[in-house]
């Protein structure tokens, strides 16, 4: 809640709103809110305060208020010229007549205490991966569009990951920041000089398009979901894609006297 001076542009209706005497109130209110919010701030969180008001009470003087007992530092925020913002001491004023937007201010602060951020941390997650050799990684080009744009790597527990390249630093940060499953990939893994590939290959647009596949029946597709017997016409023989209507649905090795269905268990359809 603030007095709104920001909405006036787009609702002129809000002057009528406006008075002293409202300015005054909205200023207890927020203070009153950031008293709480403040505990909601675990150490080395963001607090993010915005109003649509220009009254330095209802603004920088929060702010201000909030530095004074070291619980909290400022965070400066990068802005470009061109974008109109002007920087004060406690904060961003965005004026209407300057940016594309209505009537704005914000600021960041950082509560103090806790791990460092995480622009300053080095952070090792990826030690124990292996990066692909390239005599190895050869290996995948039958399997993968594109190989050379993915660096590969191999994961403690022998699963091979494909990230895009030069994105490490990234992956680094949303590691350190996020609960993940996974990144990248997951491709497979490599059983001596061959390739077994994981389900979540068959899925991915990474999968080269010229690699062998199964356009299946609607019969044939649900039996293929359901793990069941398939004995498809014309299937070649070794590792191919099962596919409905030209889209994945999973991995099959056709061998001399039987297919190995390699879609997920846990997956497997019962109708």
């Amino acid at each position: 809640p603030c007095s709104g001076e920001g909405l006036f542009r787009k609702s002129p209706e809000a002057a009528t709103e406006w008075s002293e005497s409202n300015a005054a109130h909205c200023e207890v209110r927020q203070k009153r809110i950031l008293a709480e919010a403040v505990k909601l701030v675990k150490p080395c969180g963001l607090l993010i305060y915005a109003t649509c008001t220009f009254n330095p009470r209802e603004n920088g003087r929060q702010v201000s208020a909030l530095l004074q007992n070291g619980a909290f530092e400022f965070c400066p925020i990068e802005t470009g010229e061109s974008w109109g913002v002007e920087v004060q001491e406690y904060g961003y004023q965005f004026y209407p007549h300057r940016v594309r937007g209505e009537g704005f201010f914000m600021a960041c602060l950082r509560k103090s205490g806790g791990e460092l951020p995480l622009e300053k941390r080095k952070i090792a997650r990826f030690a124990e991966w292996r990066r692909l050799p390239a005599k190895e990684k050869i290996i995948l080009r039958p399997w993968l569009s594109e190989l050379d744009k993915f660096e590969i790597f191999e994961k403690a527990n022998g699963g091979l990951v494909a990230l895009e390249g030069g994105r490490m630093e990234d992956y680094l940060d949303l590691a350190a920041a996020l609960k993940r499953r996974a990144f990248g990939i997951q491709i497979g893994r490599l059983k001596g000089r061959n390739f077994v590939p994981s389900h979540a290959l068959a899925l991915s647009q990474c999968v080269a398009a010229s690699f062998p596949s199964v356009e299946l029946s609607k019969e044939d597709a649900l039996c293929f979901l359901r793990k069941e017997e398939l004995v498809p016409e014309k299937a070649p023989k070794g590792w191919c894609l099962a596919r409905f209507e030209g889209l994945n649905l999973g991995w099959m090795k056709v061998l001399d006297r039987r297919i190995n269905n390699y879609f997920p268990p846990e997956w497997r359809i019962r109708m």
